[in-house]
């Protein structure tokens, strides 16, 4: 619970946002395949996962070597 509740930052409100938004949008349209792809970036906000959230986008900082 800790996880869910720390570190909002602002792209983490931004993907919530437009993970609702597109939720939304899509169940009043009846749009269902478009309203599981909102769920879902929703969904990564609330649990802070993303494909970089691990560190895998990070560049190497060849600074600290020389």
């Amino acid at each position: 619970m800790k996880r869910i509740f720390s570190q909002w930052s602002a792209g983490r409100w931004i993907r919530l946002g437009a993970g609702a938004t597109i939720f939304i949008y899509s169940m009043l349209m009846k749009e269902w395949p478009l309203a599981i792809f909102g769920g879902l970036f929703a969904l990564m906000a609330v649990l802070n996962a993303s494909p970089c959230a691990a560190g895998n986008c990070r560049v190497p900082d060849n600074r600290a070597r020389r």
